[in-house]
């Protein structure tokens, strides 16, 4: 898997070319979680703080999949795809830069959101270790997840759309709102092929000493991993190749 930096830096530059960037990105969300901290007077300082954490996190999960499937649907709409099959890189490396460069920007947000409520609260980690193991392990499952439901999206007429619908259901996943010790045991199996809800888990016993789950799911996690790499792999090159011989995805 090649890395283009080109392709990360027209992608960042994009991004933050929008109008609405720092709205969507720093001053919607430092606004939410100011109301949720508001709304939680009962709740400790610290507790609030790890919760605005976990939600940072997910916005860089989050921030991967939408903005890689906006990408691709521009892409898609301004009929730039064949462009890119005039280069020597790969289409699942395009998109997988594209990704990285998303990743990189969802990493700023939450370095910015979280030094900014750090003035405010202290922050008191559990485990160091398990936060940033799991922490790493989370930007990793965002190339892999994301470049796997992107590689599904990109047939779809609307892959932002679609993407958009599922990010709000993988938060459920993640533990944040709902523990994922109250999962039935077969749900959680299911649900642990994304990777997510391991990854999280261990940001989670990280940042307050919650409930590891069962050592087999994190066990699970590498192989989901590579599996999620080399299914977005195949169909992305199924895609070039079938572009290639038809002249159309």
């Amino acid at each position: 898997m090649r890395l283009s930096s080109n392709i990360i830096r027209q992608e960042v530059l994009m991004i933050l070319a929008k109008k609405t960037f720092y709205i969507e990105t720093i001053i919607f969300p430092l606004t939410m979680s100011l109301i949720m901290v508001l709304a939680s007077s009962n709740r400790s300082s610290a507790n609030l703080l790890n919760f605005i954490i976990l939600l940072s996190i997910y916005g860089v999960l989050q921030n991967a999949l939408s903005g890689s499937a906006r990408s691709i649907e521009k892409e898609k709409y301004q009929d730039t795809l064949s462009l890119h099959f005039l280069s020597n890189i790969s289409l699942h490396e395009i998109v997988f830069n594209k990704l990285l460069a998303n990743i990189l920007i969802g990493v700023f947000n939450f370095i910015i959101l979280v030094a900014l409520f750090m003035v405010i609260f202290p922050l008191s980690i559990y485990r160091f270790d398990f936060f940033i193991t799991g922490f790493a392990l989370m930007l990793i499952t965002s190339l892999t997840f994301s470049l796997c439901l992107s590689s599904i999206f990109f047939k779809m007429r609307s892959p932002y759309a679609a993407s958009s619908i599922l990010i709000r259901l993988i938060l459920l996943i993640t533990g944040i709102l709902i523990p994922l010790e109250l999962f039935p045991r077969s749900l959680l199996f299911i649900v642990s092929f994304t990777g997510v809800p391991q990854v999280f888990n261990l940001i989670i016993y990280g940042l307050n000493g919650g409930q590891l789950i069962d050592t087999l799911y994190l066990i699970m996690l590498p192989i989901v991993l590579v599996g999620q790499l080399a299914f977005g792999v195949y169909r992305f090159s199924t895609a070039e190749y079938n572009y290639l011989k038809t002249g159309g995805i």
